[in-house]
This record gives C-alpha cells, structure tokens and sequence, in this order.
C-alpha cells in the first residue's frame, strides 16, 4: 500500500513538472528597433534581432530583383509567442508595399537564420501560412507565389520546401508544412514573387506567417518518461492486490 502510495505521488509531482514546462509562458523580445513588439524589415537588415524565449532571428539580409525596389521600411515583422513550440514571424506590408501594378513584378528574397540558444532543443519543422493577398476587381489574372526553402546552418543543404502559389481562382488561405532531421540552427531564405498578366492587374500581398516546429529537450522528455513509469507502477500494485 505504501509503495503505490509512493508512485502514485511520484506520478502526480512528475505530470505537474511536464505540464508547467510545456505551458511556460512565451517571451518576445526585439533588439536594435525602435518598436518593442516588431522591427521593420530594414531594421533587421541592419542588424537588429528578434528572440522568442530561446529561439533567436538573426542575420538578416535581402536581395531585391523586383521592377521598383521594395521599401523595406514599409514591411513590419511580428515575432510570435502565441505558441511555446512553435515560435515564429509574422510579416505585414504597408498597403503598396509588396503590390504590383500591370506586368511589373515583386521579386524579394528575404534570408535570415533561427538558432536556438542554450539546452537541447532542436528546430524539427517549419510552416507558411498565406492569409492576406487581393485580386483587384477586374484583373485579368495575376499571382502570388511564396517559396521558402529550410537550408542547414552550412547554407547549402536543403532540409526542404514550402511553396504556397495565390491565384484569382485559388485564393487564401493557403498553407504548407513540412519537417525534418533536428537541428539547433537553420537558414530560412524567402522568396516573395507577385506579378499581375495583364496592363490593369493590381494584385497585392498584406501579410504572411511563417513558423518553425520545435521538439522538447531531452530533460522534458526525461520527466514524462518518470510519470508513466510510475503510473505503470501504481496499475501493476493495483492488479496485484486484486489478484491477491
């Protein structure tokens, strides 16, 4: 009676340390923008970053091919804590910021990497969601095209692929997700094409979310592994002193 007693508090202590882990509250933290909550793009290209509890946004960089140069200062980026294991970025555009007006086109790659810091987590996922895109009325037809591919910290092995792909007649939302070996840092490079096919197209882009998966550090699943083993131990005694 004493040992079930035993496991069956060991069970409870070991739970209630998992749950509290998992359901630890999220921190957002920008550094080198002039806002708190986000950083315009040209501010990270700068040099600034942005942290999600132990997951960091870092060296930033853009290569712009588009018909008239994107205003970088016009795209804001969120970092997202609404989720402990899935922290990520949302990025909203100022209304003609990332618009295209006739056959002239956006073609804006974005690259900056994600490390985590400290402990024994890895990045195992990612995902695009595509949310905000507008057709103008009357358009003859026009996309939106979002490629973002997951590269190692080496920057030339390809983890995978996120493609999502706007059109008149598919329009958002529109998601993609994927995953991949466990890494403690990627490089994520965006690529942002958006044309229209004909003289009086306008199709614009206001925003997208971008998000990496990650899995629990060892010691998480360490304390798991401790509750179900004494919850097996607790059924077992039980079983036994039915039999008994």
């Amino acid at each position: 009676m004493k040992r079930a007693w035993v496991n069956g508090l060991a069970a409870l202590i070991a739970i209630t340390s998992w749950m509290r882990a998992g359901d630890a509250e999220a921190l957002a933290t920008t550094t080198g923008c002039v806002q708190v909550d986000s950083c315009t793009l040209q501010e990270l290209t700068q040099g600034a970053s942005m942290t999600v509890n132990q997951t960091l946004f870092t060296n930033w960089s853009v290569s712009d091919a588009s018909s008239n140069p994107v205003v970088l200062s016009d795209i804001r980026v969120f970092p997202l804590d609404d989720e402990i294991a899935r922290p990520g970025l949302r990025y909203v555009a100022s209304a003609d910021a990332l618009q295209s007006l006739g056959f002239d086109e956006v073609d804006l790659d974005i690259f900056h990497a994600i490390s985590v810091l400290g402990g024994s987590r890895r990045i195992a996922g990612a995902s695009l969601l595509v949310t905000d895109v507008d057709f103008a009325l009357g358009n003859t037809g026009g996309l939106v095209k979002l490629s973002t591919d997951i590269l190692a910290d080496n920057g030339v092995d390809v983890l995978g692929e996120l493609d999502v792909l706007a059109l008149p007649a598919a329009p958002p939302p529109l998601a993609e997700q994927l995953a991949f070996a466990g890494a403690a840092s990627i490089i994520v490079q965006t690529n942002i094409l958006i044309t229209g096919d004909d003289p009086v197209d306008q199709v614009r882009l206001g925003s997208f979310t971008q998000r990496v998966s990650e899995i629990p550090e060892p010691g998480s699943l360490a304390i798991l592994g401790l509750a179900l083993t004494a919850i097996w131990n607790v059924g077992r005694s039980s079983i036994k002193k039915r039999s008994a």
